[in-house]
């Protein structure tokens, strides 16, 4: 099985959708209309390493970009912030932002660099809470099926409040907070920063993780499905690039003779 790719789908609430898998650089990918608004959608790959999307619009209009499994994307916002989107992850925002602040909705994994305006505070909403950047880049890992949410500090600092229980915590550079299914609200001081940005700079990194973490990275790089046939409570170490097949992946983790996988078209069976 292949690795990911740059591609998405953005869509506009109530006008149109575009598939930006096999977009020209820097072609018009194609235009939205609703009402008397167009919106039209440009690739621009040159200017991040793995690609952009950005778009111009003549008024405001509410979008969602949506990567599938086994696809990132870059998007550049109206205000200058840049969003990467991890696979299967999302952001929905506004074509171009008015009012007293910036608010973003995000699901899944996202890394966010904010063009910073004072004046018009920068938010983003993500499952039970709420964060506000001072400045900043960070990274949020919200996926359904991981039991926290994990906002993850690189620069600046940023503010996070839990909207379940209004429980709040300031962010320094470096460290972490941890949202539960309840609201709770926690700081790890010291989280593997190298381990947390990995997706983001196009490698896999283990250090010290359980198969089942692992895998989930797996089944949404890969576009497949896991299926656990024994437990497997040894931890993993190891880094290799994001680009290789599937197949490649699992045979350095057989190389710790801890763990043995069966390939059966879009299924991986884990055993020991």
């Amino acid at each position: 099985m292949a690795p990911g790719k740059t591609g998405a789908v953005l869509s506009i609430e109530g006008g149109g959708s575009i598939l930006l898998d096999t977009a020209a650089n820097g072609n018009v990918l194609g235009h939205f209309s609703k009402g008397d608004s167009t919106v039209s959608v440009q690739s621009n790959a040159t200017q991040y390493a793995t690609g952009s999307v950005q778009y111009a619009t003549e008024s405001v209009q509410y979008a969602t970009l949506s990567t599938p499994a086994a696809h990132t994307e870059v998007l550049q916002l109206k205000d200058g912030s840049t969003v990467w989107l991890n696979a299967a992850s999302s952001i929905r925002f506004p074509t171009v932002f008015t009012g007293k602040e910036r608010v973003v909705e995000v699901t899944g994994e996202v890394y966010i660099k904010v063009a910073h305006n004072a004046a018009m505070p920068f938010k983003v909403m993500v499952k039970g809470q709420e964060i506000q950047d001072i400045g900043t880049e960070f990274n949020i890992n919200a996926y359904d099926n991981e039991h926290v949410i994990k906002t993850t500090l690189v620069e600046g600092s940023i503010r996070v409040r839990s909207t379940l229980n209004a429980q709040r915590l300031t962010l320094k550079p470096g460290e972490q907070s941890q949202v539960d299914q309840s609201g709770n609200l926690k700081l790890v001081p010291n989280p593997d920063m190298d381990e947390t940005l990995a997706w983001k700079n196009g490698i896999f990194r283990f250090d010290g993780s359980g198969i089942e973490e692992i895998m989930k990275q797996v089944e949404r790089w890969y576009g497949v499905d896991i299926v656990y046939r024994d437990r497997i409570t040894e931890e993993f170490v190891g880094k290799i690039p994001r680009d290789v097949p599937v197949s490649k992946l699992l045979n350095l983790l057989e190389g710790t003779r801890s763990v043995h996988f069966i390939i059966d078209g879009k299924t991986i069976t884990v055993m020991k």
